[in-house]
């Protein structure tokens, strides 16, 4: 099981919601799966309502060009 830190990369403002660059969240993942996509997407979505109660989803950031991930474990 490998641990992943996700970094917001860049600032989106979607219905009154904000996402800023540096916001992160820890996650860990089993095997090398594609971090943002899948179950995985699942786990990284779950992070941030859990941290911040924001839904990255209804954003339309759960994907590469605004998270960055970083394998730290």
């Amino acid at each position: 099981m490998a641990l992943y830190r996700i970094t917001v990369k860049q600032k989106r403002i979607m219905n009154r919601v904000i996402i800023e660059p540096g916001m992160q969240v820890d996650v860990s993942f089993i095997g090398h799966l594609a971090p943002v996509s899948g179950p995985c997407g699942e786990a990284i979505n779950a992070a941030f309502m859990r941290v911040y109660g924001i839904d990255l989803k209804k954003l339309n950031a759960l994907n590469s060009a605004c998270l960055q991930v970083q394998k730290i474990g």
